[in-house]
């Protein structure tokens, strides 16, 4: 008895550790060093990384958030395998679920009635002078008019019922096209801005680099006089620091909006909106 219950209790453990070994498989490290346990099936879509975490959220991380480099590194895997193995994003109105087979209903077996075994009785034969009476006497009853249902039962009925909002919205192609024109027009315009920026950035560290380096004279550890290199704050490195802080405003700006555009290929691929309507 000792021995069953002791390799019970072993049993159970194993398959708790290997429900939370295939629960989270795969370690993210992010850029302020913060790792998560996620799982290692995930995608990329428009420099978003869409993860799902060990007990079934999903999340969206940027992929200048994470340090790649690292991930790669703590999961054992050789440089470039963490875009390697990321899925490819789900094309718009494909349903993962199949539609399961209706099977067909089989026609109900007509149970034949057994033959009866007694005597039959002997049959008469109607003829039109037994029905005669019968149809003098339906034919002089009034006939009776089909009741005639009240106002209130006639609004009733024409009162159809409301149309599933869902279902006008999914066919809706000016909304959809609507919603995903603003997105797209904010994301061009975020990348037109830093490419602007990136440009006059690099502008003037040429210009920085052009003026050289500042020479002071100072003293050794042993007290001899020599050149030492300072570095002098000039009008073209402040306004550097301004550029590269306006760029990474930017950046976040349109990590947000590719986040957002990520949501509404995931919304209108639930409701089967077809492709072309988000370009």
């Amino acid at each position: 008895m000792t021995r069953w219950v002791a390799a019970t209790v072993v049993w159970l453990g194993m398959a708790l550790w290997s429900g939370v070994a295939l629960a989270a498989d795969y370690v993210l490290v992010l850029r302020d060093g913060k790792r998560l346990e996620v799982r290692d099936e995930y995608r990329i879509v428009n420099e978003v990384a869409i993860f799902t975490t060990s007990d079934g959220r999903r999340i969206s991380i940027a992929l200048a958030n994470i340090d790649i480099a690292a991930t790669e590194r703590v999961n054992g895997q050789r440089d470039g395998a963490f875009r390697a193995q990321a899925r490819p994003p789900r094309p718009i109105g494909a349903n993962g679920h199949p539609i399961p087979p209706v099977a067909a209903t089989p026609p109900s077996p007509t149970t034949s009635k057994p033959a009866s075994t007694t005597a039959q009785k002997p049959v008469r034969t109607l003829t039109n002078a037994d029905f005669g009476g019968t149809l003098r006497h339906a034919a002089a009853r009034p006939r009776q008019s089909a009741p005639v249902p009240n106002t209130a039962e006639r609004t009733t009925g024409s009162v159809s019922s409301s149309p599933d909002p869902n279902l006008a919205r999914a066919n809706d192609e000016a909304y959809w096209r609507g919603r995903a024109r603003s997105l797209l027009i904010e994301i061009y315009t975020q990348q037109e801005i830093i490419r602007s920026l990136s440009s006059q950035a690099q502008g003037l560290q040429r210009r920085i680099d052009q003026q050289g380096t500042t020479f002071l004279l100072g003293r050794d550890a042993f007290g001899n006089r020599v050149l030492v290199p300072q570095e002098v704050m000039t009008a073209e490195k402040r306004e550097l620091i301004n550029v590269n802080e306006r760029i990474r405003d930017a950046q976040a700006r349109l990590t947000g909006l590719y986040v957002q555009y990520t949501v509404l290929q995931e919304e209108a691929r639930r409701l089967g909106v077809p492709p072309g309507w988000l370009r």
